[in-house]
């Protein structure tokens, strides 16, 4: 996921949360739930939603307020559309909510195979995908209510592929085992104005989907880091944030690429477009910048001593950010 301060929350659970038994345990309600560590905040039909260590959700409908969760993994990413919401996490939670985020039912609950889900997209009413590390990928055709694992063999170089058949003609068990680690970490989901549906990670990964997600194309990018962010701009650029500072532009056809040096080495954890289409970057440093057409970067805001890893913005036009403080609004002069 986001490497240095992120990476090992999301990969190691026990930095930030104990690993679970079998059966899920619901979260405690805390008292300092909205200072704690957050990473991921959305707006959801005129307020907000958080998730974050331990399971927690937070809910700003009513002023920022935890609310009942049943599980205590780490989680990881939130999404709403209207009143249907979806977060996940650590071992391989999914979560659900129809009523804007004020109760949540466990969906899918994995803890053996001790791999983080990173991001979850709602593809339309019914159906949804969830993804995460080693490859992860999970989708649901029936609003969210159930969750099928499914191994991506077309996100496989050639060389990759052929060397699961060879071993899948010795031992199945081998063949399990090995296809277990052997995609990248999938990092970001994005769905794009014309429909594509774009899958960053590690190692430079982008798979592009023009089906509604039913299959990919691996594309080549120039950077062969880690990718955490990806978002479309008005200016006809697709953005692709990633570790170190990295940030780059792509057409979209993803045959032109450019970077745009942004001054500092910090990785970018989520990129955003304004609804004036302005780009905005977060990072771990707590630096929020802003980036023009022209690759022009100012920074907007700096929280010295924090790690910036969501930020979202309301129909009223407000920002709030998600980092390793809590959530609270950026306020932009």
């Amino acid at each position: 996921m986001r490497y240095s301060f992120i990476s090992s929350l999301a990969f190691f659970s026990g930095i930030a949360v104990a690993s679970q038994t079998i059966e899920p345990v619901p979260s405690q309600i805390m008292p300092l739930a909205k200072s704690s560590l957050t990473l991921s905040v959305d707006a959801c039909n005129g307020h907000y939603l958080a998730v974050g260590q331990h399971g927690q959700i937070l809910n700003s409908e009513h002023q920022w307020q935890q609310m009942p969760s049943p599980t205590r993994s780490l989680l990881t990413k939130v999404v709403c559309q209207q009143k249907n919401a979806l977060a996940v996490g650590h071992d391989a939670s999914i979560l659900s909510s129809n009523d804007g985020g004020n109760s949540w039912q466990l969906r899918h609950f994995d803890p053996q195979i001790e791999t983080p889900l990173l991001d979850v997209l709602m593809l339309s009413e019914t159906q949804g995908i969830a993804v995460g590390a080693y490859g992860m990928f999970y989708r649901s055709n029936d609003g969210g209510q159930n969750w099928q694992y499914e191994f991506r063999d077309d996100l496989l170089y050639i060389e990759d592929k052929e060397y699961l058949d060879d071993i899948r003609l010795e031992s199945e068990e081998d063949y399990l085992f090995e296809r277990a680690a052997i995609l990248p970490h999938f990092n970001s989901l994005t769905r794009l104005s014309d429909g594509k549906v774009v899958i960053a990670g590690e190692m430079g990964f982008v798979g592009i989907s023009d089906d509604n997600a039913s299959a990919f194309e691996r594309i080549e990018a120039p950077y062969q880091g880690s990718w955490f962010s990806v978002v479309e701009h008005s200016d006809g650029w697709i953005y692709f944030g990633g570790l170190r500072g990295n940030l780059y532009r792509s057409n979209a056809t993803f045959d032109q690429w450019q970077r745009i040096d942004i001054g500092v080495e910090a990785s970018i954890n989520q990129l955003l477009t304004t609804d004036k289409g302005q780009l905005l970057a977060v990072t771990n440093g707590g630096s929020v910048l802003s980036i023009t057409a022209a690759g022009e970067v100012t920074q907007l805001a700096e929280f010295t001593g924090e790690d910036l890893v969501s930020i979202t913005q309301g129909k009223d036009g407000s920002l709030w950010l998600a980092g390793s403080h809590g959530v609270h609004p950026l306020l932009i002069k």
